[in-house]
């Protein structure tokens, strides 16, 4: 049977790519699939073979990279934290503080223009869920300096749980609220959820994980030889 078909060349070719990947100490097993290829039966066996290939080749190739701790300098940290938790700080400010915020809110003013009405009373759960969950905008501000200013991380807690679930349930209210209200889809929903969920979430999931690999967490995880 001929080998020289266009998939086996393709397949070959393929092959000789992926063995440049492997980290040097397993150059000698990439070339042992090279050579264990030319005697496989079969276009498609020889595509099945390249897959295992594939997958290995990945594998090695994740582990040889060690792709670090997460672990960034203080100034890029603080860069990161403003942009997590300052958006959702002004957020927070203006929707409690604002012209229309939650302050100035009294029953005479809830009664007229929010009760009564679906996309009234969708508006006052958005308004207070983003008054009582904004709060970690402020928060996430005040543990991030205090990690690089003091060195003192978030371990896990009340406080991480709260920062965690905090924008995930600010989402979800907005969502229901938005859906129960009949709002049509725009461009600024996926603004909200970017700056008041996703990347609040994100920067309290790096905090958390900064807590986690500190080695004071690291040592408190030890048993204890005494």
């Amino acid at each position: 049977m001929s080998r020289d078909t266009p998939v086996r060349r393709c397949t070959v070719a393929l092959a000789r790519r992926i063995a440049a990947l492997f980290p040097r100490q397993h150059r000698e097993w990439a070339r042992g699939m090279l050579s264990e290829l030319e005697h496989v039966d079969g276009d498609y066996r020889a595509l099945v073979w390249l897959l295992g290939c594939v997958t290995a080749g990945i594998k090695l190739r994740a582990i040889a990279m060690k792709l670090g701790t997460l672990k960034v300098s203080r100034f890029v940290l603080a860069l990161e934290m403003a942009l997590c938790f300052v958006p959702m700080t002004f957020g927070w400010l203006d929707i409690v503080f604002g012209d229309s915020g939650v302050a100035w809110l009294d029953a005479p003013i809830v009664q007229r223009y929010y009760l009564g009405t679906t996309q009234g009373v969708a508006a006052l759960a958005k308004m207070f869920a983003g008054a009582l969950i904004g709060v970690l905008g402020p928060l996430g501000i005040v543990v991030g300096l205090r990690y690089i200013v003091f060195g003192k991380a978030l371990h896990r807690g009340w406080l991480s749980a709260g920062l965690v679930a905090g924008p995930i349930a600010l989402g979800i209210v907005y969502m229901a609220a938005n859906f129960a209200s009949n709002t049509r889809w725009s461009i600024e929903w996926a603004g909200f959820y970017v700056l008041f969920v996703a990347v609040p979430l994100a920067g309290a999931l790096h905090l958390l994980y900064l807590g986690y690999s500190s080695p004071d967490a690291r040592a408190c995880s030890r048993p204890s030889t005494a």
